[in-house]
């Protein structure tokens, strides 16, 4: 097991706690978070939802690299070594990263910022949060930083937007995932062509 498959599989149960602490916040406040399948509409804002965030991420990034330069990622520290590894992490994303991150940052943060300031303060706290949140995922300059996790920032308004919209925590919940799959398989491309 490398250092990157290590680093991964360490991961995995910090982010159960984190889908356990959502759950128990959302639990103790009685905050409703709706869940179902998506609705053909709902599925068509999924699709719709993850290639603006793909493309936003895409556009962004180059625009970041030309105004700060380089940043290291952690996760791709992680799958360099490992290319395989980058796959892992999307399905990871999907079962797993996705629904614990999305059910802290829109069911319980932008649930609870909505209930107390509306929607559209709501949306932008939780983004704003999520996106320090992954600030650590990165290193460089702290310019460079800032931009790299404001590129999560922006993608995450496209998701508490789409969960405003629906209602809909399964929403976001598979944006998230199927955007960090996309980005994974990207990844795990690149790393073998």
């Amino acid at each position: 097991m490398n250092d990157g498959t290590l680093q991964f599989a360490l991961g995995l149960p910090g982010q159960l706690l984190v889908f356990g602490f959502a759950l128990g916040y959302l639990r103790w406040r009685s905050l409703p978070v709706p869940v179902s399948l998506p609705s053909r509409t709902e599925s068509l804002l999924v699709g719709a939802s993850v290639l603006a965030s793909v493309v936003a991420a895409l556009g962004l990034t180059a625009l970041r690299r030309t105004l700060a330069g380089s940043v290291t990622s952690t996760i791709g520290g992680m799958v360099a070594g490992n290319p395989s590894l980058a796959l892992m992490i999307g399905v990871a994303s999907v079962i797993l990263i996705a629904p614990a991150e999305e059910l802290l940052f829109r069911g319980a943060v932008q649930g609870r910022l909505r209930e107390r300031f509306g929607a559209w303060p709501a949306i932008t706290g939780a983004s704003t949060l999520f996106a320090g949140w992954h600030l650590l995922n990165f290193g460089g300059s702290a310019i460079g930083t800032i931009l790299a996790a404001g590129v999560i920032g922006v993608v995450s308004l496209l998701w508490g937007y789409a969960y405003e919209r629906t209602g809909n925590v399964a929403v976001p919940v598979l944006t998230h995932g199927l955007y960090n799959l996309t980005l994974m398989v990207i990844s795990f491309a690149e790393l073998t062509a």
